[in-house]
């Protein structure tokens, strides 16, 4: 079970052994809100009520109403794999609830101070590919991957003015999670001296629970909004229940993980125009060896990602009616979680920094637009977002994979 690797893809070996990962490569930030999805995500330096739990805490300082929200989310995450020649298509869609949450403002004589509580599934855990072909010395492989889950959210946090247009705010998040995953592989070996044909054919269920934390600051002035979000290292126990073939044998096993994160942060500014509104946004997820600072690590793992993008708001003048895009471009990450090995007698720190012959062939774009509707008691909004990425696996016979992930996401909240 130790083959079992920490990090974000399925990998390849280079000539026959293929080794599952417990993280799928579909899995990403989605984040919370029909408006933060529209503008790209790019939302750390905007006000809209309870999804500040996510995007900036510090945000609800400046909330002046009470409001409920809800959102619900529909998914097509699609795989064009090549192998020795061939290309294979595959894909798997999903209906989701997005999130639910409430928040409210204290009355205060001067300031504000704003308290909310939520629920959200912010990161999904999907993925989905399959191929086939010779690998050569008479052998060939079919390799067939699909997996669904998400990591939910349960949210408290408040955001606090501590002088006139500046907030400051904090938000800490238990996180639970499931995820299933139904891996099949199998080599055909054709040699005339043996008959060998190593068969992987389980299920994998999934259990997450840890904890997430992040803080803010955000200013607010009449034309310009400005903020900044810090999320804290992330610890989470993963469970896996097996039950099936592994290379020709029956498991029914169960194995442990730690999962660490390292630091992430973002920053902001929104420019607020008569008819337009701006926000752009700077994202950067620090090396590991800031959370571990003895370990060696010649890996990805050991770099800093970096991101950002642009979103802009347009209100139509003839209706109460909000037209908005955005674009966000991030460094592909195969480490968003590393993890740590527990199921040994000895218990002691057993961490794969190794990028298992992986690179990244394409990193994370993500084009999104929406409309949303807004009145003093109300507002409803709708967004679309197309995501794309790619991995190689390098070998003998290298694995080609890109990714399109398509999501549509409706979002109602009400003031009062």
């Amino acid at each position: 079970m130790k083959r079992i690797l920490s990090c974000l893809f399925c990998v390849v070996n280079a000539s026959y052994l293929f080794a599952q990962t417990v993280y799928p490569s579909g899995a990403c930030e989605t984040g919370v809100g029909a408006r933060a999805y529209a503008l790209s995500n790019n939302h750390t330096a905007l006000s809209s009520g309870v999804s500040d739990l996510y995007w900036n805490p510090a945000a609800l300082s400046f909330s002046v109403s009470r409001e409920f929200q809800i959102s619900l989310y529909g998914m097509k995450l699609s795989s064009m794999s090549q192998f020795s020649g061939n290309e294979s298509p595959d894909n798997l869609q999903r209906f989701r609830f997005g999130n639910a949450g409430f928040s409210f403002a204290l009355p205060t004589t001067r300031g504000g101070i704003s308290i909310a509580g939520s629920y959200s599934n912010p990161v999904i855990l999907d993925d989905v590919f399959r191929f086939s072909g010779p690998t050569g010395n008479n052998t060939s492989v079919e390799r067939i991957y699909r997996a669904t889950g998400n990591l939910n959210y349960w949210t408290t946090g408040f955001g606090l003015q501590i002088v006139k247009n500046l907030g400051i705010g904090l938000a800490a998040s238990f996180v639970n999670g499931r995820s299933t995953a139904e891996p099949y592989y199998l080599v055909n070996d054709y040699n005339l001296f043996t008959s060998v044909s190593p068969t992987d054919d389980y299920t994998s269920d999934g259990k997450y629970f840890g904890y997430d934390i992040r803080a803010g600051v955000f200013y607010k002035s009449k034309m310009i909004h400005a903020g900044m979000r810090i999320v804290a290292p992330q610890v989470i126990r993963h469970i896996d229940y097996l039950n099936g073939v592994y290379d020709d044998f029956p498991i029914d096993a169960t194995d442990k993980w730690n999962m660490y994160s390292s630091y992430r942060g973002a920053v902001g500014v929104s420019a607020l125009f008569p008819f337009v509104t701006i926000t752009a946004e700077l994202r950067s997820t620090a090396p590991y060896d800031l959370l571990f600072p003895l370990e060696k690590i010649h890996s990805q793992a050991g770099e800093y990602k970096y991101g950002g993008g642009i979103g802009a708001e347009v209100p139509l003048v003839v209706l109460p009616v909000i037209f908005r895009a955005g674009y966000s471009y991030d460094n592909l990450d195969l480490h968003p979680f590393i993890y740590d090995f527990v199921t040994q007698p000895d218990n002691t720190r057993d961490f794969d920094w190794s990028d298992g012959g992986m690179e990244v062939i394409r990193n994370l774009h993500r084009l999104s637009a929406g409309l949303g509707y807004t009145t003093a008691r109300m507002s409803f909004d709708l967004s679309y977002g197309l995501s794309t990425y790619g991995i190689l696996t390098s070998g003998v016979n290298k694995l080609e994979q890109l990714y399109l992930l398509h999501r549509v996401l409706t979002s109602f909240a009400i003031r009062f």
